[in-house]
């Protein structure tokens, strides 16, 4: 038994690079190959009753898809809305809200767990008054 256990800590500083280097290889070809792709939509910005927005408000949020090429293009684009909802604005000042971004296309052809998807900018930040 003793045999054994030296054998396998035998030059063990190299057994472990190899390993380390394997694993990194791993890594850099799974996702090293993933491609980006940018759709820029309307967005859709839903203001309180009763504030008024001061400041600028956005009209357009990038959506990115990133992936493997063969699976970002099966997104379809028309599909994507984004959204900042501001309805829960009660007092004046600066209020953030996050970009909310639906799809209404059929998931059954398409794996969300295989794509990332995000919004630039991810939040909105508008100055409100009241009216």
């Amino acid at each position: 038994m003793k045999k054994k256990l030296t054998g396998f800590f035998a030059d063990f500083h190299i057994k472990l690079l190899c390993f380390l280097f394997a694993l990194g290889t791993v890594f850099l070809i799974s996702y090293g190959v993933q491609s980006k792709r940018v759709i820029t939509l309307p967005l859709e910005v839903v203001l309180p009753t009763g504030y008024k927005a001061v400041s600028y408000i956005p009209d357009r949020a990038d959506v990115i898809v990133q992936g493997t090429e063969d699976r970002i293009y099966m997104v379809n684009a028309e599909k994507f809305s984004v959204k900042a909802d501001f309805t829960a604005v009660n007092k004046t000042g600066v209020s953030a809200v996050p970009v909310i971004i639906s799809y209404d296309g059929s998931a059954d052809s398409l794996n969300f767990s295989e794509i990332t998807v995000y919004s630039t900018p991810s939040t909105v930040k508008v100055y409100f008054e009241t009216l």
